[in-house]
């Protein structure tokens, strides 16, 4: 790469409200999980129980794709929803989301080992902010390096649900991808999910500290 060099990829449009944040909090052998979701509701009415309402719909539709991809190693412990746009609303967290659990028998690869879900809008370049690397890979979705037949069984179709919108009443919320911008241009933007697919060769998490995160 030449010296000097800079890539200069368009930054994703400018929040506009209302933009959530959703982590979906799990454990598995002791360690905490964590994977983040973000949904644009279009500027809909935001009351004094958006969040918990809001949450129950998003868990509704999303519990039937999500668990098929998981061990039963790993369970949900908490779900919390955020909005990015009005900093002043306290963040609300559900637990007890037995729904959420994972369904494949069989155990689960090593914690480092995870399955990464592609979530893809008409930006390039943000800095993979569009990845999520699923928590309790099942031992029978890996066949050395890669995903096996079962589990390209189970990731093809299910990782569809990461483009869906889900409803609250009146309200749709969107999947989208949120940004918070580069060093050089700290400018927060999100834009609609547009495509989703997955990666045929299994990643790896980090751990970041000791029981927490992977």
């Amino acid at each position: 790469m030449p010296s000097g060099y800079t890539r200069n990829n368009p930054a994703l449009p400018a929040l506009t409200p209302n933009l959530w944040q959703i982590v979906l909090k799990g454990r598995i052998e002791g360690q905490s999980t964590f994977n983040t979701f973000y949904y644009h509701d279009g500027g809909g009415v935001v009351g004094p129980t958006t969040e918990t309402t809001a949450m129950a719909a998003w868990q509704s539709m999303m519990a039937t794709f999500w668990a098929p991809m998981i061990s039963t190693d790993w369970l949900a412990v908490s779900v919390t929803m955020e909005s990015l746009t009005q900093l002043t609303r306290v963040p609300v967290t559900v637990a007890g989301l037995a729904g959420m659990n994972g369904s494949v028998v069989g155990g689960h690869a090593d914690t480092m080992l995870a399955i990464t879900l592609l979530r893809q809008s008409g930006y390039r370049g943000q800095c993979g902010r569009g990845r999520l690397a699923l928590p309790g890979c099942p031992l029978t979705f890996v066949t050395q390096s890669s995903l096996s037949a079962a589990g390209l069984l189970a990731i093809v179709p299910n990782s569809t649900a990461l483009a869906n919108t889900f409803a609250d009443g009146p309200t749709t919320y969107t999947p989208h991808i949120y940004s918070k911008g580069s060093h050089f241009a700290p400018t927060r933007g999100s834009a609609p999910v547009l495509t989703t697919g997955w990666d045929s060769v299994i990643g790896t998490c980090r751990r970041r500290k000791l029981g927490r995160g992977i």
